[in-house]
């Protein structure tokens, strides 16, 4: 998807954000997708900061999928699912920050 990913955040965007995808069955990867899949690692930096923001994850997941697209349309279960325009941006824009803070990483940015 993008290069500078580690394994971790090679699983989020390639593995779990994309099975969050088909369990909404979601024509394109959406950034919700992302969020719910960042939910799923409680290991993972941005479960930690919630917590220490005392947002429960658990909660913040119901809020994501209620406001998920309803509209969405059947798709190959086994194909893949592209990224929305979104998404791109936002790999973008975090490929952009991890160079601004002079690391190849993108795992400290997602």
């Amino acid at each position: 998807m993008i290069k500078g990913l580690t394994k971790r955040a090679q699983k989020v965007l390639s593995v779990l954000a994309r099975e969050e995808a088909r369990k909404y069955k979601a024509e394109k990867l959406l950034s919700e997708h992302i969020v719910l899949a960042l939910l799923r690692e409680p290991n993972g930096i941005a479960f930690q900061c919630l917590g220490k923001l005392g947002i429960n994850p658990e909660d913040m997941a119901e809020a994501v999928v209620r406001d998920l697209p309803k509209n969405q349309i059947p798709f190959n279960k086994k194909g893949d699912i592209p990224a929305s325009g979104r998404v791109k941006m936002l790999l973008e824009t975090a490929a952009n920050e991890a160079s601004a803070f002079n690391t190849e990483s993108l795992e400290s940015v997602l």
